[in-house]
């Protein structure tokens, strides 16, 4: 008969565990409804992977892990920059409630945050940067699109965002995953192929009721128009900050998905260019003829609208952006003062504010996004009454604080401050004295300087001190008492990490002590309480308990055999075999052995 294989459950991996003998867990990054995320290493290729476990309750339905195994499948076919890799794919287990089923993906590890940790921190993004960040996103789902695939499930959660490589190259198109194509489906199959309905237990709509296409709510079917709409809810809320539709329960936000209109993020920006609220719109068109038709197609609107805009509607609400990145994304020519530029660098976005803007002077506001822009003239523009006087007013008081300030530095002679350090105490002060100027003492610990020495002085070496002025001087005491730790039970290799860390010289004595402590482990060390650092801490190791003989015992009565083995000091177990009354028939260990000190002795009466 088969023993059936204990395999760990997703809520019961812990740090160190070894999933399928290979990779090893290092944390828990993320736990949604369906699966756990964690950070692994890979010990065959030497590599940090993401481990996606899915939940032990669904690993018992085959429909889930056929999803498992799907999303696996769908996501290795592609190869893109801008989607998560999936390295590897396994399913562990029988099913059964003996051996339950233990569904995993090794995926690429993207260290960072996701686009919904971004949004959290931020508030909400400038259309310059919400329009960088949703290319890069369009241009993994169009490498999705091409293949195909359709997402199914396109929101901030599911997208990554690498953050070291985004403070390296300012590029969301080097930084930005697409992830979790877990609901992904093909568009060429059959007719259930794109049907989503019935997926749930008790039936019922699979993705998340905030990003889900009209059709999907009405009939179940998509196709790669579904994740065009999906990312016009995403461009809204990084515009806005918030989704277009709220209500007290998913069922009726999908509702107001079929029967309303996704509203202009205007409505919460007031400013903003029509040419944006444009590009929503035609994203979010309820009929899916309405909208491009594909990603690849969303995002070439999405790039000449960005190459049309000026600087002004692409910074509204935030900082102006670097020189460079007002040329991201213009990928040909918009007006005559914006050339041909090939669309690959993006700015590194910087703190965004959460304050409603207003329209950025002097371009004028546009009715519709077909309209060209125009610059106030100089008698539409605000008029600043007093800025003559406030900027007369302004440039009389940096004159007399220059001249003051002139005045000043004439009066006071300075001088160099010479550099005293490693000079004894009375030199220095000669030297001081010969200068003309005045001192005062502090004591200040110091590794480098010997302890009487001058370490330091206020102000530092060859800065200007005037005439008389009193400076001071640190005096080395030597380097600073530390503390020493308790190394006692740690293994040599890690009392010397510890200390070594701390400043201080290891040696270890050549004679060992018996201890309590296991053998080879630190029993002892001196000096203890605080020492300076850089001295030396000696190490003294263990031997392992004492031995000591054991005495012959048999043929006493129990009660004696016992009162002189504890005596010296050993633990005694006894056992009744015999109806000889009370007299000691065997021992273990017997008697003229050796034993650890304090150790068991077991009697046979």
């Amino acid at each position: 008969m088969s023993t059936a294989v204990s395999l760990p459950q997703p809520e019961d991996l812990q740090p160190g565990q070894l999933v399928d003998g290979r990779y090893r867990v290092e944390a828990r990054l993320a736990h949604g409804g369906m699966a756990a995320v964690y950070r692994a290493w890979d010990g065959r290729l030497d590599r940090p992977v993401a481990l996606k476990v899915i939940d032990s309750e669904l690993a018992k339905r085959p429909e889930y892990v056929a999803r498992f195994i799907r999303e696996a499948k769908s996501t290795a076919r592609l190869s893109h920059p801008n989607i998560v890799n999936v390295y590897d794919q396994s399913v562990l287990g029988a099913g059964d409630r003996r051996s339950p089923t233990l569904a995993y993906l090794a995926m690429e590890y993207v260290p960072g945050s996701t686009l919904r940790q971004l949004l959290g921190r931020r508030g909400r993004l400038t259309p310059r940067q919400a329009m960088q960040v949703l290319d890069a996103m369009l241009a993994g789902l169009g490498a999705a699109h091409r293949a195909g695939i359709v997402h199914r499930d396109v929101k901030p959660e599911n997208v990554l965002i690498n953050d070291a490589a985004l403070a390296q190259s300012h590029s969301y198109a080097a930084a930005l995953k697409v992830t979790d194509f877990g609901l992904a489906r093909s568009v060429a199959g059959g007719p259930e192929v794109g049907s989503l309905s019935g997926s749930l237990p008790g039936g019922g709509l699979i993705g998340t009721a905030s990003y889900l296409a009209p059709e999907l709510v009405r009939t179940g079917s998509c196709d790669q128009r579904s994740d065009v709409y999906s990312a016009g809810i995403v461009l809204y809320e990084l515009l806005t900050g918030r989704k277009p539709f709220s209500a007290p329960s998913p069922v009726q936000v999908a509702q107001m998905h079929v029967s309303s209109r996704v509203p202009a993020p205007s409505g919460l920006l007031p400013g903003l260019d029509p040419a944006i609220d444009a590009l929503v719109a035609r994203a979010t068109a309820r009929e899916p003829e309405h909208r491009p038709a594909d990603a690849n197609a969303l995002r070439t609107e999405l790039r000449a609208a960005y190459a049309a805009l000026p600087d002004a509607a692409l910074d509204l609400g935030g900082a102006p952006a670097p020189a460079e990145a007002t040329q991201v994304l213009r990928g040909g020519q918009a007006n005559a003062t914006r050339p041909d530029v090939s669309p690959t660098r993006m700015d590194l976005p910087g703190p965004t504010p959460t304050r409603v803007a207003s329209p950025l002077p002097p371009v004028a506001p546009r009715r519709r996004p077909d309209e060209p822009y125009r610059y106030l003239p100089d008698d539409r523009r605000p008029r600043r009454r007093y800025r003559g006087l406030v900027i007369f007013l302004v440039i009389m008081l940096i004159a007399a604080g220059v001249g003051i300030g002139a005045w000043l530095y004439g009066s006071t002679h300075y001088q160099s401050m010479p550099d005293l350090t490693g000079l004894s105490t009375s030199t220095a002060e000669r030297a001081l004295e010969n200068d003309g100027l005045k001192y005062k003492l502090t004591q200040v610990s110091s590794q480098s300087v010997q302890a009487g020495e001058i370490a330091s002085t206020d102000p530092g070496s060859g800065r200007p001190v005037a005439d008389g002025a009193t400076v001071t001087l640190g005096v080395s005491s030597g380097p600073a008492p530390v503390s020493v730790p308790d190394v006692t039970g740690l293994s040599q290799s890690d009392a010397t990490g510890k200390l070594s860390a701390l400043g201080f010289s290891v040696s270890v004595s050549a004679q060992t002590q018996t201890s309590s402590v296991a053998a080879g482990d630190v029993a002892a060390y001196t000096p203890t309480g605080t020492a300076t650092q850089g001295s030396t801490i000696t190490l003294v190791l263990s031997s392992g308990p004492a031995q000591v003989l054991v005495p012959d015992v048999t043929g006493m009565s129990i009660g004696d055999a016992t009162t002189r083995l504890q005596s010296l000091g050993f633990q005694v177990v006894t056992h009744h075999i015999s109806f000889v009354l009370g007299t000691v028939l065997h021992q273990s260990p017997g008697g003229g052995s050796s034993t650890d000190s304090g150790g068991t002795v077991t009697l046979y009466y």
